[in-house]
């Protein structure tokens, strides 16, 4: 249900280098387009020096094929369709912070959809550190106090930290549900929330990588144009 399988279409930062196979009549050729700038003009530069027979690439600009362009339109739609019905049935199923929680209580805490993310960004992660690497010890105080402990541990802070970090950045690649051992639907969840977060601070990732991350700048109006009402004096 990626909403933006092309690189480059629509609002997102266009790759220095584009290779398509998708809708190319002629098998033995690749779709091959650079940026124009410096670094796509120096990659262009090589390309027709260093063929990967039996794929060459044309040095020569040619015009997209028809047959490229409906399969890239008939490809996003059916994305599109995809991500509307699965998001719609997301929604019917959560309407309070429990039922959400909810969807995180076969969790194993392997953390393969963390492992699995292309755009997991810490580079020390909280959840590989010995911060919970708990002692027998805590789990006997907590079972004692509330009756009963699960196991194993943390999962649902793993999730709710995870979807604080991320939920600005998700683009809905999928590959976190993909990487789930027991079916939750880690990526609705994350896009769900990314979707309604992104569009409330105007905010695409991806689409520009000199506009600044929403979770790492802060404008003293910006929870007043949000609805928070300012303060007197």
């Amino acid at each position: 249900m990626c909403e933006r399988p092309i690189p480059g279409a629509g609002e997102s930062y266009p790759p220095h280098v584009t290779i398509g196979l998708l809708g190319v009549p002629n098998a033995e050729r690749l779709w091959v387009t650079v940026r124009d700038d410096p670094l796509g003009a120096s990659i262009a530069s090589v390309l027709p020096l260093s063929p990967a027979p039996p794929l060459p690439c044309s040095p020569s600009p040619l015009a997209e094929p028809a047959t490229r362009v409906e399969a890239i339109q008939a490809l996003v739609a059916a994305r599109a369709a995809e991500r509307e019905r699965r998001l719609a049935a997301f929604r019917e199923r959560i309407h309070e912070p429990q039922a959400l929680l909810a969807q995180f209580a076969t969790c194993i805490h392997c953390q393969n959809c963390m492992r699995a993310c292309p755009i997991c960004y810490c580079k020390e992660c909280v959840f590989r550190t010995d911060v919970f690497d708990h002692p027998s010890t805590r789990y006997w105080d907590w079972a004692e106090r509330k009756g009963g402990v699960r196991l194993p541990s943390d999962t649902l802070l793993f999730h709710v930290t995870r979807l604080l970090h991320m939920v600005h950045a998700c683009v809905g690649c999928g590959m976190c549900s993909d990487a789930c051992p027991v079916g939750i639907p880690v990526a609705d969840v994350f896009r769900a929330v990314g979707q309604a977060v992104q569009a409330r601070f105007g905010y695409v990732p991806g689409r520009d990588p000199a506009e600044e991350m929403i979770v790492s700048t802060f404008r003293e109006d910006e929870l007043r144009e949000l609805g928070e009402p300012e303060k007197p004096g």
